[in-house]
């Protein structure tokens, strides 16, 4: 036996390292196939052979799954690929995977013995190559447990089961008797109103459990906005000072500004008596205004983007930096401003200018 493995193993001195053929890059374009191709049967018994069957199988220890690397190697190289996908695959569940993206070149090859010189057996290739030829021959069986359970296990969606604001968490579904306790939920889908279904409901638990008694019953609406309350309250509470503080800062625009062109009087009067247009006056005033509101929405945006993370976790499903809300509020202020600069302004362009100047 010892005569025969080594008639078939032991070839990197005379068999050189070659791995598969690279698929042209114009064939590659027209799929998703493979950038390598796989090796024909005898150029991957050939590349298993080179395998030293050294004592200290470095390639193993280094492999995190501790592969039997040098057995299914001898086993390729002898043929015997059957046997040698079911012991590469002992002690790997993936095998498919590890022979294309596991970094061989730093575990299993990077630490072959015969890397030095002659350069390492292509185990990546190899383990792809006798993986991709048992799926073809219907060698690969599903995993099966050691002992079948009556229960069955499945994957269901996310469930806020506390309240709609907060985010779903992972969690497992167990059977009552495991669970415990003494309190139960029932939620039932349907298609009328909960008055002309609860006596049927009624009956159908009293025919099982004559005992349970059937209290607490609404509808999904209720419980969803009873879990809402705290935030809805908040919400109204923060909607009316909102609204409150834009009226404040409407009605405070307009009087600064109102302010400002009422001071202005005498300048409009000594404006008006040298020649200028009274329409000239309005559209001084309503640029200036303009400038400053637009400077004032700058800063206010700005201030708000820096406010409104401390808000974050009081909104449900609606983000703090709502395009809306940063667009339509400053316009407003905007057009506020601008408006409290056009009412005086047009008093103050059609006022007498010997008046205004004889009142001085």
């Amino acid at each position: 036996m010892d005569i025969v493995m080594s008639e078939r193993m032991l070839k990197f001195v005379a068999t050189p390292q070659a791995m598969p053929d690279k698929r042209p890059a114009a064939e590659r374009r027209r799929d998703f196939d493979e950038i390598y191709a796989n090796y024909a049967r005898e150029k991957a018994a050939e590349q298993a052979a080179r395998c030293s069957q050294c004592g200290v199988p470095f390639c193993q220890i280094h492999c995190p799954l501790h592969n039997n690397i040098p057995d299914w190697l001898k086993l390729t190289a002898e043929g015997r690929l059957e046997e040698a996908y079911e012991l590469s695959s002992a002690t790997n569940n993936f095998p498919e995977i590890c022979g294309r993206i596991c970094p061989q070149d730093r575990l299993c090859e990077g630490n072959c013995v015969i890397e030095k010189g002659f350069e390492s057996v292509t185990i990546g290739s190899v383990e792809k190559f006798i993986t991709d030829t048992a799926w073809n021959q219907g060698w690969v069986q599903p995993i099966k447990p050691r002992r079948e359970r009556p229960a069955s296990v499945g994957i269901v969606g996310d469930v806020r089961d506390q309240d709609a604001a907060t985010p779903p968490m992972p969690q497992m579904y167990v059977s009552i008797p495991q669970a415990g306790g003494t309190q139960l939920s029932l939620a039932i889908k349907t298609s009328g109103e909960i008055g002309t279904v609860l006596p049927a409901l009624r009956r159908a638990i009293s025919s099982i459990e004559p005992s349970i008694p059937l209290d607490g019953v609404r509808p999904l609406t209720t419980v969803v906005d009873r879990s809402l309350d705290t935030r809805r309250l908040t919400k109204i509470l923060l909607g009316a000072f909102a609204l409150l503080a834009v009226t404040l800062a409407g009605v405070g625009v307009y009087g600064v500004m109102s302010l400002s062109v009422a001071n202005r009087t005498r300048e409009f009067g000594v404006r008006l008596a040298v020649g200028a247009a009274p329409q000239t006056l309005v559209r001084l005033v309503l640029r200036e205004g303009a400038m400053l509101a637009m400077a004032g929405v700058v800063i206010g945006i700005g201030g708000a983007l820096i406010v409104t993370r401390w808000i974050s976790s009081l909104l449900y499903e609606v983000s703090p930096t709502d395009p809306l809300v940063f667009a339509s509020l400053p316009l407003l202020l905007a057009a506020i401003a601008v408006a409290s600069c056009l009412v005086p302004a047009r008093r103050a362009a059609k006022s007498d200018p010997l008046a205004v100047l004889r009142s001085d």
